[in-house]
């Protein structure tokens, strides 16, 4: 995923000042977004994302961006790499799991799809999680397979071609990894740094998020621990403090299976729903001084469908300096110069932002600048809040540097 160093600007965006009131009514084409008080506290880098097994967040499985149930996922091989008969193995590991989720992957030959995978020889093996396939765009690869694993495999290329296949497709449908459920893994941290640079040269940054990184509960959806997964990685048992080691799991565990079932099932309503908003055909914040109004008005630009249920979106954006700092409002330098609008939405929504005419806005007042601040960018987001949950997902973002700023 193509990020810039802004894009890890995230807000802790204490909603309990903001009283998100505003409502829309199922399949609205104009949702109704509020524009609360303007209350932001400090901002706190966050990491997006890592070059390798690419998976914004990391957990067991991440039902915020599950698939609808039912669905036919179409998928399709872009670029040149790998031959005819590599492609049909890719297939038939793929379609392992139709035979415990309720979904279908479509192989076409052209045409958009849902779930794009170029077959290199560099890169690594990633995929993004679920729905967020939907956000790239309709060109851009959804799934990285380096074929240099399978060849450095011989004697075992086809166990070792289905485990990475099959991982890849866990998170497409939105599985996520396994050692990252919490409390469970004792980890030796020295030497799992040490090994991740010696053998792959990851820095301590990826193997914090590809490795260390924990989730609560929210993300088990009541299953247990499970070492057999096909989502866990393999490791000695040096890199734990009480030796223990996990084998490679080349198979499709009975745990996975049940939790497929219980996310995708095939003949009943999916119990464990939660909001799903995806934000597509993101274009660039168009941002404009207004003297008349002593401030900056900000119109971002995308289109926005919701399912699962009803959830809250709250668009933000922050005043930045030249550095890429957040900047502190002028008489409370406990909270950010921002503008906000939230909306708490039905699903079934299909609504295109600011795309015809600038119906939504947001206001930052030139008030709240710091009379020192000469030249700065915006950073623009866009989150789906769960309050109840203390949940806040990122969907998209944009950067506006200071010469992108209309007069």
């Amino acid at each position: 995923m193509k990020k810039n160093k802004y894009i890890l600007l995230i807000a802790i965006v204490c909603l309990t000042t903001m009283q998100l009131q505003a409502q829309n009514k199922a399949k609205s084409k104009t949702p109704a977004f509020k524009n609360p008080n303007r209350f932001c506290s400090t901002i706190q880098p966050e990491r997006k994302s890592m070059p390798l097994d690419t998976t914004i967040s990391r957990a067991m499985a991440d039902n915020y961006y599950l698939w609808d149930n039912g669905k036919t996922l179409t998928v399709k091989f872009i670029g040149q790499g790998g031959s005819t008969k590599l492609r049909e193995k890719i297939k038939v590991a793929a379609k392992e799991w139709e035979k415990y989720a309720n979904l279908t992957f479509d192989f076409i030959e052209s045409g958009e799809a849902n779930i794009r995978v170029l077959l290199t020889d560099q890169g690594g093996c990633n995929s993004v999680v679920g729905t967020n396939a939907l956000s790239k765009e309709s060109d851009e690869k959804t799934m990285n397979i380096d074929t240099n694993f399978f060849h450095q495999n011989k004697i075992c290329y086809d166990r070792y071609l289905n485990q990475t296949i099959q991982h890849e497709f866990g998170h497409a449908i939105g599985l996520l990894h396994e050692h990252s459920y919490k409390g469970k893994i004792q980890w030796n941290k020295e030497t799992v740094y040490k090994d991740a640079w010696d053998k792959a040269k990851w820095d301590k940054n990826m193997v914090d998020f590809q490795i260390f990184m924990q989730y609560e509960s929210l993300y088990t959806n009541g299953f247990s621990y499970d070492p057999l997964s096909i989502m866990h990685y393999g490791y000695p048992a040096k890199w734990t403090a009480n030796n223990v080691e996990i084998k490679s799991n080349f198979t499709i565990s009975e745990m996975d299976k049940a939790t497929v079932k219980l996310l995708y099932p095939k003949t009943e309503a999916r119990l464990n729903e939660f909001p799903r908003f995806i934000v597509t055909n993101f274009k660039p914040t168009k941002v404009v001084k207004n003297v008349e109004r002593k401030g900056l008005l900000i119109y971002p630009s995308f289109n926005l469908s919701t399912a699962g249920r009803v959830g809250t979106i709250v668009l933000v954006a922050y005043l930045l300096d030249e550095a890429g700092n957040v900047v502190a409002k002028k008489n409370d330098p406990d909270k950010a110069v921002c503008g906000i609008l939230s909306g708490k939405l039905q699903p079934g929504l299909k609504a295109s932002i600011n795309k015809v005419k600038q119906e939504y806005e947001i206001y930052i007042p030139f008030s709240d600048f710091p009379t020192n601040q000469q030249q700065y960018n915006i950073s623009f987001r866009v989150y789906l809040i769960e309050k109840e949950k203390n949940e806040r997902k990122y969907l998209a973002g944009d950067f506006i540097s200071q010469n992108q700023i209309k007069q």
